[in-house]
């Protein structure tokens, strides 16, 4: 079995054509010794999909499936193209392709974003939100993220998955406001919480990381999978588990690791 979960999306063709050409070469030496094809597990990510048109109070709010049509903001219109060309590689490989939401845990990955946030609230003496308090963040746990490929990778029936794509995302959204007041109880910042207007002509959300995260409205459905496989996710939500997600971000920031490095200097 071959999984990649690796990217380089500002610049994402050369990188995935190295990667390419690595997992071809791998295949084709699982091929030639043993007669049959590995199955891969290709990751690319849920923002494919777009933000949904929805906030978390319209009726009309639903979740993006794999039936979805792909929707990519800039950032990651090559992303979305080269989970397509991903499959032009099955004379090697089986292939079944992954996009899951952001995960918390660990270091957090863009979800320490928050943790930040709420430091310098504490400093300022009130967290200050300039996006949609309605607006939907869906993550999950890293640890159930990873047992989902796992859970793919032991499935007995591979033509089953083989050429699909499977969606993968906590069994509940959170908005931004439950983010957001989790946070104030967290640090105990005094002037609470207060939405305010964001500044004329401020970047779009693909455009500012904090926006990203903060702005980027979208809810993952993941039915199919837990349908296919029997997964399910089983730790915290962010909101739920906020305290001792606090305190892992914090000792892997204190060692070092991180892909938030450039935004928590001491």
């Amino acid at each position: 079995m071959l999984v990649s979960t690796t990217e380089q999306i500002f610049d994402y063709f050369p990188h995935y054509k190295e990667v390419v050409t690595l997992l071809r070469k791998l295949a084709k030496n699982t091929l030639e010794k043993k007669g049959n094809k590995p199955l891969l597990l290709f990751t690319s990510g849920c923002k494919d999909y777009g933000m949904s048109p929805y906030l978390a109070t319209s009726p009309d709010l639903d979740p993006h499936t794999e039936e979805s049509p792909l929707n990519p903001p800039p950032f990651a219109i090559d992303r979305a193209n080269g989970t397509k060309k991903i499959f032009e590689n099955e004379d090697v490989v089986d292939v079944v392709v992954l996009r899951p939401t952001n995960v918390y845990g660990g270091n957090s990955s863009y979800y320490g974003l928050f943790f930040i946030a709420g430091e310098n609230a504490k400093k300022k003496g009130v967290l200050e939100i300039d996006e949609d308090p309605e607006t939907v963040l869906h993550a999950m746990h890293v640890d159930d993220c990873g047992d989902a490929y796992v859970a793919l990778a032991e499935y007995g029936d591979r033509k089953a998955i083989s050429g699909q794509c499977f969606n993968i995302s906590a069994r509940e959204y959170e908005t931004l406001n439950d983010i957001c007041k989790a946070l104030v109880r967290e640090y105990e910042i005094e002037g609470g919480l207060k939405y305010v207007k964001g500044e004329e002509g401020r970047k779009a959300p693909d455009e500012n990381i904090d926006r990203m995260l903060m702005g980027f409205s979208q809810w993952i459905g993941s039915d199919k999978l837990r349908k296919q496989t029997g997964w399910s996710d089983r730790r915290l939500l962010f909101t739920e588990g906020i305290h001792q997600y606090r305190i892992a971000f914090e000792e892997a920031r204190n060692k070092g690791l991180g892909v938030l490095q450039a935004f928590v200097k001491k």
